[in-house]
């Protein structure tokens, strides 16, 4: 009996050490839960913009490693400046204005990084490198884009979700409409080809110019200011709304997409902090 009266007693208490070490358990994980969640990173797009033309026989080598790196990272995109010809935004021009150096073909910004010089150019054999360097990198920020359709008005709009890691409330959104993929015949859209000779080079045998080379990402309006629009936060969120009528397409719009972006400030030479597609 007496044995059996300590069990009784004792029973209780191991319960209650059991119920203890079961709430401070659950305590632990909650905060552990919530530090997790606090850690999350916002999910990161990379953007490349290289600079082209059609008559830079260096340039198809370009446009094949991007097309690779797209094909095997969903969250990098482009979109192509090309320096002249019917290709050509003023856009373009416009940035290469701003930035104010030498350009060469080919060559990209990506996410317009800025060095000791302003924005910095990369060279082809270097974006696998750069990009990869890029993922490692935290964005403080995260772009989520709607569009509706009426009639010929297709309405814009992007939400921006930021964390405590973005301290610069100057925040620009620039928005941009691309077609997805060009191809015309003759001069501005044949494809000037260093490759056409050797065997080792993805556009071998294909003629000095290719004819009916594939542009794609080409830009064909900016909806946005050049430099961007300043968006106002309310706490962590901000909005941008825009607009554009597709009377001013030649195509159907199933034939572009819109990619926008936020960098620092309204400023062309200012890095992009994140930047987010939507086809049609």
């Amino acid at each position: 009996m007496k044995f059996i009266r300590i069990v009784l007693i004792a029973f209780p208490f191991c319960l209650a050490l059991v119920s203890c070490k079961k709430e401070n358990l659950e305590e632990k994980l909650s905060t552990t839960k919530v530090d997790t969640i606090i850690q999350n990173d916002f999910e990161q797009m990379v953007l490349l913009e290289p600079f082209t033309s059609t008559s830079c026989g260096a340039c198809p080598i370009a446009h094949h490693e991007i097309e690779n790196i797209e094909s095997q990272n969903n969250k990098v995109i482009h979109l192509t400046h090309y320096l002249f010809g019917p290709l050509n935004h003023e856009y373009s021009n416009y940035v290469i204005d701003q930035v104010n150096k030498t350009l060469y073909t080919p060559l990209s910004f990506i996410q317009r990084d800025n060095g000791t010089e302003g924005v910095v150019y990369y060279v082809i054999d270097r974006l696998e490198e750069i990009i990869e360097g890029q993922f490692r990198k935290e964005s403080p920020l995260e772009l989520a884009i709607e569009t509706s359709i009426e009639a010929q008005d297709v309405s814009i709009e992007i939400t921006l979700n930021s964390d405590d890691r973005l301290s610069n409330q100057n925040v620009a959104v620039t928005v941009l409409v691309v077609e997805n993929s060009v191809i015309g015949t003759g001069s501005g859209y044949d494809q000037r080809n260093y490759g056409h000779t050797d065997e080792n080079h993805p556009y071998y045998n294909q003629g000095e110019y290719i004819e009916g080379f594939e542009h794609t990402n080409v830009i064909r309006h900016v909806i946005s200011a050049f430099d961007g629009d300043v968006v106002e936060f309310e706490l962590k969120n901000a909005t941008w709304s825009g607009a554009f009528n597709t009377d001013m397409l030649p195509n159907k719009l199933e034939a572009y997409s819109i990619i926008a972006f936020a960098s620092e400030s309204a400023k062309v030479g200012s890095p992009i902090l994140n930047a987010t597609l939507l086809s049609f």
